[in-house]
């Protein structure tokens, strides 16, 4: 199932597509789609790149559109999009005190938090509702996503590569000696460019070197190395 959706999103869609599309699922969000970018072995920066790109590219349409819809659906007789509206209309209200009190930086710092109840759809959802102008709403949603991607981005690729490191370090004190030629074992030193498409390749690398000392090593009566699987 995962090794599915993995060529889904590499050989199908494309990663960066992906990463673009589903940041822009509401609640998922970048905060959704900068981990995914991780998992496929985008760098950072493209992760964070095409996260902000995708979190933002509805935020327009919801500014400008989203308090007629809303005004729409609440007044419909289907019972669904009634009670859609309604709940739009409730989770706006909600929000409303802290946005209205600090207007510019209370949009900007309910998007940039990274929770499944912030966002950008949220943030621009209560922007619009009460009136904040366009530009200003968009300014501040857009400064809220560049520190909630930032902060998605430290947390997704820095502690997977500090986590990683731990359980390979951990259990295959060999692995850091290969990986750099010797000493303690820092096979993930590089921190932010670490990702999991990377030490994949590094395990291939390492089966391979492996293979061809295995000869070597049983004529000395050294163990032959191993390579853990991923």
């Amino acid at each position: 199932m995962i090794a599915a959706i993995e060529r889904f999103f590499t050989e199908i869609l494309g990663a960066r597509l992906g990463v673009v599309l589903c940041s822009m699922i509401p609640i998922i969000e970048l905060r959704g789609a900068i981990p995914l970018g991780a998992g496929l072995g985008l760098p950072w920066w493209q992760s964070y790149f095409f996260a902000v790109v995708g979190n933002m590219l509805p935020i327009p349409f919801i500014l400008l559109f989203i308090p007629k819809i809303i005004a729409w659906m609440t007044r419909c007789r289907i019972k669904l999009f009634n009670k859609v509206g309604g709940w739009l209309t409730r989770k706006a209200e909600k929000n409303r005190g802290r946005i209205e009190k600090y207007s510019f930086w209370g949009v900007c710092l309910f998007v940039a938090i990274p929770l499944p109840i912030t966002g950008a759809w949220t943030g621009s959802l209560v922007a619009s509702m009460f009136g904040m102008r366009f530009w200003k709403a968009l300014l501040s949603c857009f400064i809220g996503v560049l520190i909630a991607g930032a902060v998605v981005t430290a947390i997704s690729y820095g502690a997977l590569a500090v986590l990683l490191n731990q359980i390979f370090c951990a259990q295959h004190e060999w692995f850091g000696n290969l990986y750099l030629g010797g000493g303690n074992c820092k096979c993930f030193h590089e921190g932010l460019r670490f990702n999991i498409l990377d030490v994949k390749r590094t395990l291939a690398k390492l089966q391979y070197k492996c293979e061809n000392d295995n000869t070597a090593r049983s004529e000395n009566n050294i163990d032959s190395c191993s390579v853990p699987a991923l």
